[in-house]
């Protein structure tokens, strides 16, 4: 009759290594720990299980192109932000409802408070009523807010098509834009702290920057959807 012994450690202190010895309780031994969960099984990592089938979504994917032979580091990177234009169709917009884009629904709110902010700044130069200055400072903090709106919808169209990267002008209406929402951040901080006295000039020269860029901007968005075809949708032949 075969003895089961039950190694508790006791038996290295003569200096043998029973863990290599064929001894007859250890394969039931591995079965039970395997069944277990303990020694012997492969224990799954949480962050790794959590992770497992959560996918970026296409929009948000961003995968550099890594250079190849002959060619610097940098330039796979600048040909994934601005990749070669090549001709296309008219691409839909991806910050849409029911493909109604809604970065040009929400575009005219900006520009129609930053050019009544300049239209009141000249007329309280010409005035010099304080209800003029003031209308100016809430027409400027409408014209950021909504300037940033704006400009999270656009973000999302053009960080989510190649196509539109691919356009020089796309860069240069992005860039333009970000420079008319500091220019208003200033204007606002400027006529907080300042109140009416820093109406003239500081307000007024700020808010006549800011409307002359988003004049620049506007021209280029215009070029954009209606010469580039970008934010529209594809005509009913194509969809069929």
């Amino acid at each position: 009759m075969t003895q089961v012994m039950q190694w508790n450690g006791v038996e290295r202190r003569d200096g043998l290594d029973r863990r290599g010895l064929d001894l007859p309780w250890q394969d039931e031994r591995r079965t039970d720990e395997r069944r277990r969960g303990g020694v012997g099984t492969r224990h799954p990592n949480p962050t790794e299980s959590l992770l497992r089938g959560i996918s970026v979504p296409a929009m948000l994917a961003f995968e550099p192109r890594w250079p190849v032979d002959g060619e610097t580091p940098m330039h796979g990177v600048l040909e994934t932000l601005a990749p070669k234009h090549e001709r296309h169709d008219a691409i839909p917009s991806t910050a849409a409802i029911a493909g109604h884009p809604l970065h040009p629904a929400v575009v005219p709110l900006p520009i129609g408070a930053l050019t009544g902010a300049l239209v009141a700044d000249i007329a309280y130069a010409a005035t010099d009523d304080p209800f003029f200055a003031r209308a100016g400072r809430l027409l400027t903090l409408a014209g950021l807010v909504t300037g940033a709106v704006a400009a999270v919808l656009g973000g999302v169209d053009f960080w989510s098509k190649r196509q539109i990267r691919s356009h020089r002008i796309a860069w240069f209406h992005v860039i333009g834009n970000a420079v008319m929402l500091g220019l208003s951040g200033i204007s606002l901080g400027v006529r907080v702290r300042g109140g009416r006295a820093a109406t003239l000039p500081a307000g007024l020269a700020l808010s006549a920057a800011s409307a002359a860029v988003l004049m620049a901007t506007g021209w280029l968005g215009g070029e954009l959807s209606y010469r580039h075809r970008i934010g529209l949708t594809r005509s009913e032949e194509s969809r069929r």
